[in-house]
C-alpha cells in the first residue's frame, strides 16, 4: 500500500492512524463462501514501512512522499466444485516405529457409502 503526500509531517500523521492496528498483525473475519456459510478469520501482517522522499529543486517547491507498506495475507483459497465419486477406498503406508522404526506397514480401508456387501470380486465395480 502506498501513502502519497506534500510533505512528511501529512504522510507521519497518516502512518500514526494505521500503524496501532497491526500488533503485529490484525485479524479480519471474512464471508469466505456466503453459500456455505463460511466465515474465515483473515491475519494480515504488517511486513515493513519505507519512505522515499523526492523532490525538485529546493525544499520549499515541488515535494511528494512516499510511504510504503508491505503485508503478508493469510487465506485460503478454495478449488471448484465438481461432481466426483464418493471416496471409498484408502490405501496408506505407516511406518511401524516399535519393534523395528525401518518397516512400514501397509493398509486398505475400504468403505462402503451405500452399505451393500463389497466382495473381492466386485469391489472395483462399486468405485
Amino acid at each position: 500500500m502506498y501513502i502519497l503526500t506534500k510533505t512528511q509531517e501529512d504522510g507521519l500523521q497518516i502512518l500514526e492512524q494505521i500503524l496501532p492496528t497491526f500488533t503485529p498483525e490484525y485479524t479480519l473475519s471474512i464471508n469466505a463462501i456466503p453459500s456455505m456459510n463460511i466465515v474465515q478469520d483473515v491475519p494480515i501482517i504488517l511486513n515493513s514501512v519505507s519512505v522515499q522522499d523526492d523532490y525538485e529543486g529546493d525544499f520549499q517547491s515541488r515535494r511528494l512522499v512516499t510511504h510504503t507498506l508491505s503485508f503478508t495475507l493469510k487465506v485460503n483459497l478454495f478449488g471448484g466444485i465438481s461432481n466426483s465419486k464418493i471416496i471409498t477406498t484408502v490405501h496408506t503406508n505407516l511406518k511401524d516405529k516399535i519393534p523395528n522404526p525401518d518397516t512400514f506397514a501397509n493398509y486398505t480401508a475400504v468403505g462402503n457409502p451405500t452399505n451393500e456387501t463389497i466382495t473381492s470380486e466386485n469391489w472395483l465395480e462399486n468405485l
